[in-house]
């Protein structure tokens, strides 16, 4: 019965601890698809990072380069590639860019206290992948990130940066996939 309680307890945990909305794994471009096979990055060892393009709630809170700043941090961690980079540089690369679509930072006294929505924060982007050297697009990752609705302890920590993180290591992850030829 107490070891019940406990996997229940983990469970309860992990789920509080998830923010609400998604990240789209990597959608291939229609040119970039070769019938039913997915994205493959085998063929990259480089990616550069370009900073995303802010919309006006972001522009005063740098969000674009903070945002690529965390993408940088979590394709680099999972060694995928052998550079990752914001510097622009020639050669063999996947270019990761995007647009900011929606940065809020709400109110966490709101969401923590009353919930049901007040004081969401909320992190959307559109994230494409280019091939450096032609400028093909290759893929796309939308972002789709907001604070957990009921309320508590839990929605009141989960703020924009926390909503970039979480977006920024499912966007590595995609990677190492594509990059193992195993993307879908």
């Amino acid at each position: 019965m107490n070891s019940f309680h406990r996997i229940i307890s983990l469970f309860a945990l992990t789920f509080m601890l998830s923010a609400c909305g998604t990240t789209s794994g990597l959608k291939p471009t229609d040119t970039a698809k070769t019938g039913n096979t997915p994205t493959s990055l085998a063929a990259y060892d480089k990616v550069i990072v370009l900073n995303f393009e802010d919309n006006a709630e972001s522009k005063s809170m740098k969000g674009g380069e903070e945002f690529s700043k965390r993408i940088v941090s979590s394709v680099a961690a999972t060694k995928a590639f052998s550079s990752v980079t914001q510097a622009k540089q020639p050669g063999k690369a996947v270019v990761i860019s995007g647009k900011i679509r929606e940065y809020k930072e709400g109110n966490a006294v709101l969401r923590t206290v009353i919930g049901f929505g007040a004081g969401s924060s909320y992190f959307d982007a559109d994230v494409n992948f280019a091939d450096n050297e032609t400028g093909a697009a290759i893929g796309s990752i939308t972002v789709d990130k907001n604070s957990w609705v009921l309320g508590g302890f839990v929605a009141g920590v989960q703020d924009v940066k926390s909503h970039m993180d979480s977006a920024a290591q499912s966007i590595a992850a995609e990677l190492k996939k594509a990059k193992q030829g195993a993307s879908k």
